[in-house]
């Protein structure tokens, strides 16, 4: 079976350059394609020769045989990821425009459903089930799928800046016992770990995990690829080190979105990519030869062939804001003749008031990235740190004096005051339980108030404290 690479039209070139730019085909493909001759020598070493001419080093990973991970990047590749690129960067901005919990729920619900479609289930009536709560089948292979879709719903609870962080993070929300995360055993005995008998699904041996993982929390970090493929790079390689003692599938998943936010904001937690390392045979091939040859181009471009197919069928609905005024239509006035004073009653002119034009809000200020922390309070105190009780009063305080605001509203900003922290909507919805647009609302009904100043990050928005009086 092919590779349909990238899902694009193929265009005539030599048959060398198609195996590459056209489909990306693993030596096996190509022996396929040419009628199972075993004669293929020449044409491989074209192959090869043409991938060698737009190679790109990644330092920081290693196969098996502590030999470096590289990937090509012809300039046909480079237009395709850029098509791909540009489509997510659409879809993250329509989704930006466009938040909500029905949207929320309805792009986890794909990736359940992918997930659980990938495991041989009936991939919708699972995801209908844990969408409503219920606890998904007792299988092995579906443990922890309920808590990943919340996990979906409240991606910004786990992110963190450290990566062994957010997995620790992670596994709890899955349920995984603290010091359970990593595996500690190795599938085969010291007799049989030799290199002529390690398979794909084995992984590598326990003892080496902390260095392979190591290597990739440093590729995450410094590597310049784009976040889109670093991120479907963690899919393969947690896949082909096995490091997670159990649901591992569902925490590579989790740090690849992690990853996948850093480009896509919005989007990112809700990338279908669920059952991409299933180890079927085509895919156990890209993988096999990935490993051998140190070419992550196999693995990573197969995903982005699957990935670009699944967009097809992603919805985003189009919700209308209710804090958007509708558009004012003004009647033009009717000029009316002006009445005629009694006979002796001096005629005085009545100067005209002019309606005052509408106030013109202020655009909201965009700013590339967050400044570090001042580590101050918004409310001046003597003590660097409010206690309880000094909290409850002061939004008991605030409460009082600003009538508009609810006490929810109040008990949120002494709490979330610090100068120079940037809070966001999801903040305010973790704080109150509340639903999406009921802390949108919230927040900028704070903001309106004076107590934030409101901010444009990228695609979302972020609220800054103001100092009380």
């Amino acid at each position: 079976m092919f590779n349909p690479y990238l899902s694009k039209e193929p265009q005539q070139k030599d048959s060398y350059e198609q195996y590459t730019d056209e489909r990306y085909c693993t030596k096996k493909m190509v022996k396929s394609d040419m009628g199972g001759l075993s004669l293929i020598d020449g044409i491989w070493k074209n192959v090869t020769a043409y991938r060698f001419g737009h190679y790109h080093s990644i330092k920081s990973l290693f196969n098996r045989g502590k030999k470096q991970f590289h990937v090509i990047k012809t300039p046909a590749i480079a237009q395709k990821i850029e098509e791909i690129t540009d489509i997510l960067t659409r879809l993250d901005e329509k989704l930006g425009r466009n938040q909500s919990e029905d949207n929320a729920k309805r792009l986890a619900f794909d990736c359940v459903a992918y997930f659980a479609a990938s495991h041989g289930y009936e991939g919708k009536q699972i995801a209908s089930t844990v969408k409503l709560g219920a606890i998904a089948p007792g299988e092995e292979g579906l443990s922890g799928l309920s808590e990943y879709y919340r996990d979906l719903l409240d991606f910004p609870r786990l992110e963190k800046e450290d990566f062994e962080d957010f997995l620790d993070e992670a596994a709890a929300s899955l349920g995984i016992a603290e010091g359970e995360l990593y595996r500690d055993y190795d599938k085969k005995n010291v007799f049989m770990r030799i290199s002529e008998a390690w398979e794909y699904e084995d992984g590598i041996e326990s003892a080496d995990i902390h260095d392979y993982l190591a290597s990739l929390f440093a590729f995450l970090l410094n590597d310049p690829h784009s976040p889109l493929l670093k991120g479907l790079s963690v899919l393969f390689y947690c896949d082909f080190v096995q490091p997670f003692k159990e649901k591992g599938e569902l925490l590579s998943s989790l740090l690849a979105k992690m990853v996948f936010v850093k480009q896509f904001p919005n989007l990112g937690p809700y990338l279908p990519i669920e059952g991409f390392t299933k180890h079927d045979p085509e895919y156990l091939d890209f993988a096999n030869s990935a490993v051998e040859d140190g070419d992550l181009s196999y693995p990573v471009y197969y995903f982005l062939s699957s990935l670009r197919r699944r967009l097809a069928d992603m919805v985003i609905q189009e919700v209308e804001r209710k804090d958007e005024p509708a558009p004012m239509i003004m009647a033009e006035a009717k000029e009316q003749p002006s009445p005629t004073p009694p006979s002796g009653v001096e005629s005085r002119s009545t100067p005209a008031i002019d309606n005052p034009p509408p106030a013109i809000k202020a655009p909201i200020e965009r700013i590339e990235e967050i400044p570090s922390s001042e580590g101050k309070l918004a409310i001046v105190v003597r003590k660097s740190q409010l206690s309880e009780k000094e909290l409850k009063e002061a939004a008991r305080y605030i409460a009082m004096t600003h009538p508009n605001l609810r006490k929810t509203q109040a008990n949120f900003y002494v709490s979330h005051c610090e100068i120079g922290c940037y809070y966001t909507i999801a903040d305010y919805k973790k704080h109150a339980k509340c639903a999406y647009e009921t802390a949108r609302t919230s927040m900028d009904k704070l903001a309106e108030e004076g107590f934030y100043k409101k901010l444009q990050l990228k695609n979302k928005y972020v609220y800054t404290p103001i100092k009380q009086n």
